[in-house]
């Protein structure tokens, strides 16, 4: 996804996560959520952009995956709806990551909503915070420079 303003790379996290079959896990000793590229670039960087969630971005302002820290501990307390979702995470892959046993078209729907869900939680911590679109625009620059 290759966009310039912030608005853009946020407003098309669903349908490029889904496009690009990114891949989730979840991390339950550190309660971190993450839905990526299988491979990430090599000179990607973590961005926070709202109170719980960081973007991988890479310095073409490509975003290659979304992460939330304390989805358990935090997130899904003011999104109740998303309360069962570290159930969906069944298979353990490493030490204290897990991963979904089988994708389907159910588990899809689910995420495209948790995506959107995401987006509106970044806005809502924006206007929380005072920011506007350009002040996030230029956390992503400080960010990537």
């Amino acid at each position: 996804m290759e966009k310039e303003g912030f608005i853009d790379l946020v407003d098309q996290l669903s349908t490029v996560a889904t496009l690009n079959k990114w891949i989730t896990f979840y991390d339950k000793s550190a309660d971190f959520f993450v839905w990526k590229k299988d491979r990430l670039s090599k000179d990607v960087s973590l961005v926070k952009v709202s109170h719980d969630t960081y973007l991988y971005l890479t310095p073409k302002r490509t975003v290659e995956g979304v992460c939330v820290e304390y989805l358990r501990n935090n997130f899904t307390k003011h999104n109740v709806e998303y309360k069962e979702m570290i159930k969906f995470f069944d298979k353990k892959s490493d030490d204290d990551y897990y991963t979904i046993s089988k994708i389907t078209d159910k588990t899809r729907c689910y995420f495209d909503k948790f995506a959107e869900t995401l987006k509106a939680d970044i806005y809502k911590d924006a206007l929380t915070d005072k920011k506007t679109a350009y002040d996030l625009n230029s956390v992503i620059s400080v960010a990537l420079s």
